[in-house]
Protein backbone atom coordinates (compact mmCIF):
# COMPACT_ATOMS: atom_id res chain seq x y z
CA UNK A 1 0.00 0.00 0.00
CA UNK A 2 1.16 3.79 -0.75
CA UNK A 3 0.82 5.96 1.83
CA UNK A 4 2.38 8.92 0.37
CA UNK A 5 3.95 11.00 -3.30
CA UNK A 6 5.49 8.86 -5.48
CA UNK A 7 9.19 9.95 -5.76
CA UNK A 8 10.21 11.83 -8.63
CA UNK A 9 13.04 10.92 -10.77
CA UNK A 10 14.81 14.09 -9.23
CA UNK A 11 14.31 12.98 -5.88
CA UNK A 12 15.65 9.89 -6.65
CA UNK A 13 18.88 11.66 -8.67
CA UNK A 14 19.03 13.82 -5.55
CA UNK A 15 19.03 11.38 -2.80
CA UNK A 16 21.41 8.85 -4.73
CA UNK A 17 24.32 11.84 -5.27
CA UNK A 18 24.06 12.40 -1.72
CA UNK A 19 23.96 9.52 -0.38
CA UNK A 20 27.52 8.91 -2.84
CA UNK A 21 29.02 11.95 -1.09
CA UNK A 22 28.55 10.54 2.14
CA UNK A 23 25.92 12.60 3.31
CA UNK A 24 24.13 10.38 6.34
CA UNK A 25 20.22 9.37 5.20
CA UNK A 26 18.34 10.95 7.96
CA UNK A 27 20.22 13.98 6.94
CA UNK A 28 19.21 13.53 2.89
CA UNK A 29 15.22 12.24 4.24
CA UNK A 30 15.14 15.55 6.17
CA UNK A 31 16.86 17.55 3.11
CA UNK A 32 14.20 16.06 0.26
CA UNK A 33 11.45 16.11 3.08
CA UNK A 34 10.40 11.95 2.59
CA UNK A 35 10.89 9.44 5.23
CA UNK A 36 14.25 7.61 6.25
CA UNK A 37 12.56 4.22 4.94
CA UNK A 38 11.78 6.12 1.45
CA UNK A 39 15.82 6.97 1.23
CA UNK A 40 16.89 3.60 2.05
CA UNK A 41 14.73 2.33 -0.42
CA UNK A 42 16.15 4.48 -3.06
CA UNK A 43 19.85 3.91 -1.76
CA UNK A 44 19.67 0.08 -1.62
CA UNK A 45 21.00 -1.95 -4.41
CA UNK A 46 17.63 -3.77 -6.48
CA UNK A 47 19.74 -7.25 -5.00
CA UNK A 48 19.37 -5.83 -1.33
CA UNK A 49 15.45 -5.61 -1.88
CA UNK A 50 15.00 -9.26 -2.95
CA UNK A 51 13.92 -11.84 -0.58
CA UNK A 52 16.90 -14.13 -0.10
CA UNK A 53 15.63 -17.87 0.12
CA UNK A 54 16.21 -19.54 2.88
CA UNK A 55 18.73 -22.41 3.24
CA UNK A 56 17.19 -25.66 4.33
CA UNK A 57 18.98 -29.05 5.47
CA UNK A 58 18.81 -31.72 2.98
CA UNK A 59 16.22 -34.16 3.71
CA UNK A 60 16.55 -37.43 4.80
CA UNK A 61 14.62 -39.51 2.74
CA UNK A 62 14.68 -39.33 -0.97
CA UNK A 63 12.11 -39.50 -3.17
CA UNK A 64 12.43 -42.82 -4.27
CA UNK A 65 12.95 -44.14 -0.41
CA UNK A 66 9.46 -42.22 -0.01
CA UNK A 67 8.20 -43.99 -2.76
CA UNK A 68 9.62 -47.40 -1.45
CA UNK A 69 8.50 -47.17 2.38
CA UNK A 70 4.51 -45.58 0.67
CA UNK A 71 4.91 -49.30 -1.27
CA UNK A 72 5.79 -51.48 1.57
CA UNK A 73 3.26 -49.82 4.41
CA UNK A 74 0.42 -49.85 1.65
CA UNK A 75 1.03 -53.64 1.54
CA UNK A 76 1.24 -54.88 4.96
CA UNK A 77 0.70 -54.25 8.45
CA UNK A 78 4.06 -53.24 9.40
CA UNK A 79 5.52 -50.82 12.06
CA UNK A 80 7.84 -47.85 11.81
CA UNK A 81 10.69 -49.47 13.09
CA UNK A 82 10.34 -52.75 10.76
CA UNK A 83 10.13 -50.51 7.59
CA UNK A 84 12.58 -48.68 8.84
CA UNK A 85 14.82 -52.40 9.27
CA UNK A 86 13.15 -54.15 5.76
CA UNK A 87 14.15 -50.96 4.07
CA UNK A 88 17.78 -50.46 5.59
CA UNK A 89 17.02 -46.58 6.31
CA UNK A 90 19.88 -44.34 8.34
CA UNK A 91 16.94 -41.73 9.04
Amino acid sequence: MVKGKFLADEERDTIRSLAVNGVPLRTIAAAVKRSLGACQRVVSTPAENQCQKRQRSPQSVTEREKRQIIRSVSVGTLSAAKVKEKLQLAC
